[in-house]
């Protein structure tokens, strides 16, 4: 498996290497982090009816839809990804592809752990202290499985809020209250001022040591 230690990338290649090398069948593990923020759609999200596109476009946030499951998510440098694509038929991959995530998850649940977070796995996604620290999804894309996740050294809600459509700002006072209450960050701990390389470095520890 080839690893791609990329760092800053653009917003848009943040998403587009790892639909590449699923495409071209390739495996690999991808690490990086875009320069400037965008919102990315899941597969399945309704565009017209989530998103407030009048806002995006006024603040000057791109909008990309990936080819991976899971909800909208407002994406910054103030995260980093890491990215894992298999082939349909390694050996490795359930049947049942939510079968995968705690041992996809496992190296960042370890990276926390390291850091002094008591985290946890909680189905597809991290917890810490009952509240969600990380965002996963996974897709089949060509002949490829892509499994996508981040560490969250910070989170802007505030803009979150603001790229949702809402029914009212009333609503949008009580998302902006239950996001809060429901996510956190390495900088709630403390910990923002970790540097990428050093998330890098424990990530590519934690992949090595399942992968080779």
């Amino acid at each position: 498996m080839d690893l791609y230690n990329l760092g800053p990338v653009t917003w848009w290649e943040s998403q587009c290497f790892y639909h590449a090398l699923a495409h071209l069948g390739r495996e690999g593990l991808i690490i990086c982090y875009p320069t400037t923020p965008y919102v990315c759609l899941g597969l399945h999200n309704d565009l017209e009816q989530e998103i407030d596109q009048d806002y995006c476009q006024q603040q000057r946030i791109p909008l990309m839809r990936r080819e991976t499951g899971g909800g909208v998510v407002y994406l910054d440098h103030r995260q980093v990804f890491f990215q894992l694509v298999l082939n349909r038929d390694n050996p490795v991959l359930p049947w049942r592809r939510q079968r995968f995530y705690k041992r996809f998850l496992r190296p960042a649940v370890m990276v926390y752990r390291h850091l002094g977070l008591p985290a946890v796995i909680n189905a597809a996604d991290i917890a810490v202290g009952g509240r969600k620290c990380t965002g996963s999804a996974a897709g089949d894309i060509g002949p490829g499985v892509a499994f996508v996740g981040n560490l969250l050294l910070d989170f802007d809600f505030n803009t979150m809020c603001q790229v949702l459509k809402v029914p009212s700002e009333e609503f949008r006072s009580h998302l902006l209250q239950a996001m809060r209450g429901h996510m956190t960050t390495l900088s709630d701990w403390g910990r923002s001022r970790l540097s990428y390389a050093e998330l890098a470095a424990a990530l590519i520890d934690g992949f090595s040591e399942q992968w080779g």
